[in-house]
C-alpha cells in the first residue's frame, strides 16, 4: 500500500519495475491509499486524554483552539460553545504547551466535549475501517506501507486505528 501524496511516485516506479521485469517474477499487488496525518489521527485515538494526545502534540506543539480542532479533523463549530465556556475568547490565539494551559485543560475535561469527541472519533474510525476494507487491506496476511514520511506518523496511526480489527 502506497500512502498518499509521495506514495504515488513510488507506486508509479513500482509499476514501471513490474512492467519492465525481464525475469517474469511475480510481485505483490499494489494499491494507493488516500490517507494523511489528519485523516488517520482521529481514528487512531482511543479517548480524549493527554496521554493519547501526546503523539499529536509532538507534531503540533503550538495550537489555537481552531487549529487543535482542525488538526484533529473535528467539526469546530460543534465545539465552539464549549470552548467559550472554557474561557477561550479568541479561537485563533496560539498557545504552546497546551497540556499546561488552563483553558485547554478545562475544555478537554468537559463531559460534553468528551461525549462529542467520542461520537466523532467513532464515526471517523468506522469510516476509516470501511475505507481500508474497500481496499482489501484486511484480506492480506502481510501488509507493507510505502511512504516517504520521516517519522512514520501516518503508518503508526493506521496501525493504532486497526489493531483491534486485526487481532
Amino acid at each position: 500500500y502506497f500512502l498518499a501524496r509521495e506514495g504515488k511516485v513510488f507506486m508509479d516506479i513500482y509499476h514501471e519495475i513490474i512492467k519492465n521485469n525481464p525475469s517474469n517474477k511475480t510481485y505483490p499487488k499494489a494499491s494507493y491509499l488516500y490517507v494523511s496525518r489528519k485523516a488517520t489521527f482521529l481514528p487512531s485515538i482511543d479517548s480524549l486524554e493527554w496521554g493519547e494526545l501526546n503523539r499529536f502534540l509532538h507534531q503540533y506543539s503550538t495550537q489555537s483552539i481552531n487549529s487543535f480542532l482542525s488538526n484533529l479533523n473535528l467539526p469546530a463549530h460543534e465545539y465552539y460553545e464549549y470552548a467559550f465556556k472554557a474561557g477561550f475568547k479568541d479561537f485563533d490565539r496560539k498557545y504552546t504547551h497546551i497540556e499546561k494551559n488552563e483553558q485547554f485543560r478545562a475544555f478537554i475535561e468537559m463531559l460534553e466535549v468528551r461525549t462529542l469527541f467520542e461520537k466523532h472519533q467513532k464515526q471517523a474510525k468506522a469510516l476509516f475501517i470501511q475505507y481500508l476494507d474497500e481496499h482489501q487491506l484486511f484480506e492480506n496476511e502481510q501488509v507493507a506501507f510505502v511512504d516517504i514520511g520521516w517519522k512514520g506518523t501516518i503508518q503508526d496511526s493506521i496501525v493504532k486505528a486497526i489493531e483491534k480489527e486485526i487481532k
